[in-house]
């Protein structure tokens, strides 16, 4: 496979080629932290929908248990001798604290994404600018590259092509002309031979 090589033959076509190579990876780069940003802006609100649900969670099992714990209250008020259900109540203390773990974990995940968020969110304008420097860099480098290497290189090989071309037409024309010429004279000689012939 041949891999096309890197035209080096000149200084200002490489200041070009690396000036457009610039702007393109600034480009790239800046659409990459703007992806990054969208990318945790959307993990952000998945989390805070999540961090509501398992808020909802907490609030049904904690509603349970109040209720659980009314019900053996009214039962053991109406006959203190009645025995709690302690089983019962361990599960539901247990149901409650795993719930109540839930939406803590992914409260602090949320947080935590938050904080990327915003860091990205600053970041991202500062990251803008840098790009933009780049690119304008990038660009500027292209238009210098290009710029000289057409001035001191390409207008000379242009010039040299042009006369290599003025060269050849003449040398065409010449070479019509003596063709003509030559026709001409063994055109001349024929009629001279059969006058000769005559006489």
């Amino acid at each position: 496979m041949n891999i096309p090589s890197v035209p080096t033959d000149n200084l200002y076509k490489f200041l070009a080629i690396f000036g457009l190579i610039i702007f393109l990876a600034s480009i790239y780069l800046n659409g990459m932290i703007e992806e990054k940003t969208h990318q945790t802006a959307s993990q952000v609100e998945f989390l805070e929908n999540k961090n509501r649900f398992d808020s909802l969670n907490v609030a049904y099992e904690k509603a349970k248990l109040d209720q659980l714990m009314k019900k053996h209250k009214i039962e053991h008020e109406e006959n203190p001798h009645t025995a709690i259900d302690e089983d019962k109540m361990i599960l539901e203390i247990d149901k409650y604290q795993i719930e109540q773990n839930k939406y803590s974990d992914s409260t602090l995940e949320l947080l935590k994404k938050e904080k990327e968020l915003v860091f990205y969110a600053r970041r991202q304008f500062v990251y803008f600018i840098y790009y933009v420097i780049l690119g304008f860099c990038g660009i500027l480098c292209m238009i210098i590259g290009f710029r000289l290497w057409y001035i001191k290189h390409q207008v000379y090989i242009d010039a040299e092509r042009k006369w290599k071309g003025e060269t050849f037409v003449e040398l065409l024309k010449d070479a019509e002309q003596l063709k003509n010429s030559k026709v001409s004279e063994t055109t001349i000689t024929k009629e001279d031979k059969e006058q000769s012939q005559e006489s």
